[in-house]
């Protein structure tokens, strides 16, 4: 069933990044990495009319030894009015904020990675919404 809700988008933030190099990893040996990030989605209540979406990615070795380790959020404030009355419009805020962040998080890994004097790391292109709902869905919440 369609809902009916408007929004605006307020402000966007990097609001942490953490980046590491990996002191045992051999630059000058051939590799073949396999990365598999982790993205994560926080909503957090500001008021009745507004919330903070987070999108946020951590890049650690799982099977494969990386050149780095990375965590990076990025935030977006958005304006919708009684934006938590249903599951449904929270969901929408949720998945809307996630939307729109996922490029910028896509650019700031890149320009992170980029400055690191060997390969950048480029989080690929995907829908980041059936993504993070698909994963949210897997999680058990206690």
């Amino acid at each position: 069933m369609p809902i009916n809700i408007s929004f605006s988008v307020k402000d966007y933030f990097v609001n942490s990044v953490s980046f590491k190099m990996n002191p045992a990893f051999d630059f000058h040996a051939p590799h073949r990495m396999t990365v598999e990030p982790v993205y994560s989605r926080n909503i957090v209540p500001v008021d009745k009319d507004n919330a903070k979406v987070e999108l946020s990615i951590a890049i650690r070795e799982t099977n494969t030894v990386l050149p780095f380790t990375l965590d990076a959020t990025v935030s977006v404030n958005i304006t919708s009015t009684g934006w938590d009355e249903s599951p449904e419009r929270k969901a929408f805020i949720g998945d809307t904020g996630i939307s729109i962040l996922y490029p910028y998080l896509r650019a700031l890994v890149t320009t992170v990675t980029g400055s690191m004097n060997y390969l950048p790391y480029t989080p690929p292109f995907m829908n980041i919404v059936a993504y993070i709902n698909d994963q949210e869905k897997k999680t058990v919440r206690a």
